[in-house]
């Protein structure tokens, strides 16, 4: 779980009780349905944390490979001196930008 949907479960049960003491019926029911909505937002934060790092990860995955077969395209095109080194590393610069690209929408 995230900080984030540790700290709304934390003011969801804090509103929660609030509103359980509180003596004036109208805002003991504002503040119970204050609680029940950070509840469901709480829900939300985890839900959207698993889905970010599931993302995250499939990214890293992605890039990962990507890394791996520019390292051995360049092994084995530089053992027959066809690329340069300096070809491998803008060709690493530019899909690193691209992985970054894909990360922003």
């Amino acid at each position: 779980m995230s900080e984030l949907t540790l700290n709304t479960e934390l003011l969801s049960k804090s509103v929660a009780v609030l509103g359980s003491t509180e003596e004036d019926m109208a805002l003991s029911r504002s503040l119970s349905q204050l609680s029940d909505v950070t509840s469901k937002v709480s829900l939300l934060h985890a839900d959207q944390a698993d889905v970010d790092f599931y993302v995250i990860s499939e990214l890293i995955k992605d890039y990962t490979s990507v890394i791996q077969t520019i390292k051995v395209s360049c092994a084995i095109n530089s053992t027959f001196s066809l690329v340069s080194p300096l070809f491998c590393v803008e060709l690493l610069k530019l899909n690193y930008l691209q992985c970054m690209f894909c990360c922003l929408q």
